[in-house]
C-alpha cells in the first residue's frame, strides 16, 4: 500500500511541479521541499529498513549532486529539492533508479533544452542569420540520396552550425531587464548590485536576505537578471519513462 501511495504522490507532484514551472517558473516551495521528506518518512513507515536505507542514500546524494549544479548555474535551487524528492520516493522500488535515472535525465533534458533554443530561435529574427542551414536541415535530406548512416551526421553537422551562429545571441535572449524591487529569490545578477553600504555579488543566486535588501532599498535601479529554460519537466518525464518501465 505504502509504495502505491509513494508513486501516486510523487507523479501528481512532479506532474504540478512541472505545470507550474512552465507557466510562471515559481515552484510550491512547500510541495517542492515536502518531497524528500515524504518519500523518506513513507519507506520508514512501509517497515523495510533495506528500502528506507536506499531511500535516505539516493535522497542525500542527489540533493547534493543538485546544490552543486545549482552552484554552478546550471539550474535553480528547486530543481535541486525536486531531484532529491524523486530520488527519495522512487529509488526503493525502480530498479537501478540511482543510476538510470540521471542517464535518463540527461537524453530528455538534450532534447528538452534544443527544443527550447529552437523555440528561442524561431520566435525571434535571429533565424534569419541561419536561414540557408535551416533550409538545408529539412530539404537537402528530402532530394538528397543519403545512407542511413549519413544521415545523422549530415543532421549533426547543419545542427552544431547552427549552434555556433547564434548561440551568443541566444544566450541574449535570455537577458531580463527588471525593477531592483523586483529581484527574485534564486535570481542571477549579470553584473553585482550595490544597495547603499552593502552589496549583492553576482557570483552567487540570490538569497532571502538579498531580496529583502532589494527591496528595500532598490529604488528605481534597473537591474538584469539571467533566466533559464523550466527543467523540472525534464526530472519528471524522466521518472515517468522508468516508472513505467519504458526503458
Amino acid at each position: 500500500m505504502i509504495p502505491l501511495l509513494l508513486t501516486l504522490y510523487g507523479i501528481l507532484a512532479s506532474l504540478y511541479i512541472s505545470y507550474c514551472d512552465i507557466k510562471t517558473t515559481i515552484l510550491p516551495e512547500r510541495l517542492v521541499k515536502s518531497m524528500i521528506l515524504v518519500g523518506i518518512v513513507g519507506w520508514a513507515i512501509s517497515g523495510s529498513l533495506d528500502n528506507l536505507i536506499v531511500s535516505v542514500q539516493c535522497g542525500a546524494i542527489y540533493f547534493l549532486f543538485g546544490y552543486a549544479l545549482y552552484f554552478a548555474k546550471h539550474w535553480a535551487s528547486g530543481d535541486a529539492w525536486v531531484l532529491a524528492g524523486l530520488g527519495a520516493i522512487f529509488a526503493p522500488m525502480v530498479p537501478n533508479f540511482a543510476v538510470m535515472f540521471p542517464l535518463i535525465a540527461i537524453f530528455i533534458g538534450f532534447l528538452w533544452s534544443f527544443i527550447w533554443y529552437m523555440y528561442f530561435l524561431l520566435s525571434s529574427d535571429i533565424w534569419k542569420i541561419v536561414r540557408l542551414e535551416i533550409s538545408l536541415f529539412f530539404t537537402l535530406p528530402l532530394v538528397a540520396n543519403f545512407t542511413p548512416s549519413i544521415y545523422p551526421i549530415y543532421l549533426s553537422l547543419i545542427t552544431l552550425i547552427i549552434l555556433l551562429k547564434t548561440y551568443h545571441k541566444v544566450d541574449k535572449l535570455l537577458v531580463l531587464e527588471k525593477k531592483a524591487v523586483e529581484l527574485e529569490e534564486d535570481d542571477w545578477l549579470i553584473q553585482d548590485l550595490k544597495l547603499g553600504k552593502q552589496t549583492i555579488n553576482a557570483n552567487r543566486p540570490v538569497g532571502k536576505k538579498e531580496v529583502k535588501l532589494a527591496q528595500e532599498f532598490g529604488g528605481k535601479k534597473i537591474i538584469k537578471v539571467k533566466t533559464g529554460i523550466p527543467f523540472v519537466p525534464v526530472l519528471a518525464l524522466s521518472m515517468l519513462v522508468l516508472v513505467f518501465g519504458l526503458v
